[in-house]
């Protein structure tokens, strides 16, 4: 390949990328781990990333009616959900993924699988930095329904599959290998201690957020589907988790 066929290689891949970044960010979330795989080969213009785009393209030619469903929700008394997973060293930089999925009741608010910005050694870390991640998201949400005169009392749920996460907030001391992660872990524990966090725990199985860091079966992928449709509300997602004691010392 030649530098002008490579040139223009990779900006064949932002156009397309861009267009498909365009329709993953209105609500088109079932292709969200997807696009953002495809999205860190923009400058390696091979015919199988090209391959790859073709099947995403041809999977929103096939399927048209997916997409978000709002309802009406009249519940005064609204929770802000965040549920979250993670996927250790999984990129092809050895970075870790994470998945976050943020519930106003209801109605889905934010959906997004991004690569980690911190280097996680091991699964519990990269589960913490998923936590995180997903309550600051909630916390942002939380701002602007105060600006819009819902009050601030707002509680946030997090939802994670990491028991071994869970367990680690239990510790009196507690450092991992990367600084950030340490800091974010210890603001985890603060929101708990002031119970601004709710922490739950779900199987690996009912976690619908294990879809953006990772491929899986066709029945969870329909499942995922379902949660966009509302078909599966947050209730029915809190049925399945269960509350363990976080002491927070």
């Amino acid at each position: 390949m030649s530098d002008k066929e490579f040139r223009q290689g990779v900006l064949k891949l932002q156009q397309l990328l861009g267009e498909l970044n365009y329709v993953r960010y209105k609500c088109r979330y079932d292709i969200e781990f997807a696009v953002k795989k495809v999205a860190r080969l923009v400058n390696y213009p091979h015919e199988q990333v090209f391959y790859m785009i073709y099947k995403i393209i041809q999977y929103l030619a096939r399927h048209k009616n997916i997409g978000i469903h709002y309802d009406r929700d009249l519940d005064k008394d609204k929770k802000i959900i965040g549920i979250t997973d993670a996927s250790v060293g999984s990129e092809y930089d050895a970075q870790s993924r994470i998945g976050v999925i943020i519930r106003y009741e209801r109605n889905i608010h934010n959906v997004y699988s991004n690569k980690s910005t911190n280097r996680c050694l091991f699964s519990t870390e990269a589960e913490l930095h998923a936590i995180y991640e997903g309550y600051a998201d909630s916390e942002t949400l939380k701002a602007t329904l105060t600006e819009l005169g819902e009050g601030d009392n707002r509680n946030i749920v997090m939802i994670t599959d990491s028991k071994p996460s869970i367990q680690s907030l239990n510790r009196s001391y507690q450092q991992p290998k990367e600084k950030f992660t340490w800091i974010k872990t210890e603001i985890i524990k603060e929101k708990i201690k002031e119970k601004v966090i709710k922490l739950l725990k779900i199987t690996g199985k009912e976690n619908i957020a294990d879809l953006l860091t990772k491929p899986v079966s066709i029945s969870d992928f329909e499942r995922f589907i379902k949660v966009l449709k509302n078909q599966i509300t947050s209730q029915d997602i809190l049925v399945s988790t269960q509350r363990i004691s976080v002491e927070v010392q």
